[in-house]
């Protein structure tokens, strides 16, 4: 009897409150730092939260948003190889650069040059110091989702 009242009390503060289990709300800050071929430095906040705004439930990814019931189950950003000597990613701006330091929460993710590597580009990556290389043209960064946090990060090739 007790737990009856107990969990009917427990819904109906969560009616009048606007409470739902089903939303997992979380806002993970990201910045990447980019260095361009001529040296400057520049930083770029892109950030995944999955909260409610004007009472709709949405994804965001750096300044994009989609509204949404459910947190996606993953985000890709495609790293670019471009003239063999440089790389892009849309999400982190216009321009070619040198190298990347993405801070996402707990990872950190890398693309650095390394001259002495004989691969397409001259490039490793990094998640969390954990090197991989990086010889085609293409790869992807996988965002991984789980309810309220990001579970995984991690090089997928394509």
């Amino acid at each position: 009897m007790f737990k009856y009242r107990f969990h009917k009390s427990v819904l109906l503060l969560a009616l009048i409150f606007g409470f739902s289990p089903a939303y997992a709300d979380f806002d993970t800050h990201g910045q990447a730092q980019i260095t361009y071929p001529s040296g400057v430095n520049k930083a770029v906040d892109f950030s995944f939260a999955f909260k409610p705004l004007d009472g709709q439930q949405y994804f965001f990814a750096g300044p994009y948003k989609m509204a949404t019931q459910d947190v996606p189950q993953h985000y890709a950003m495609a790293i670019l190889l471009t003239k063999e000597e440089h790389l892009w990613v849309q999400e982190f701006g216009q321009g070619y650069f040198e190298e990347l330091s993405y801070q996402l929460g707990d990872y950190l993710i890398e693309a650095k040059k390394s001259p002495d590597r004989d691969v397409r580009g001259h490039y490793t990556l990094y998640i969390n110091g954990n090197a991989q290389l990086f010889d085609r043209r293409t790869i992807q960064i996988l965002v991984e989702f789980e309810e309220d946090v990001i579970s995984n990060v991690r090089f997928q090739e394509q």
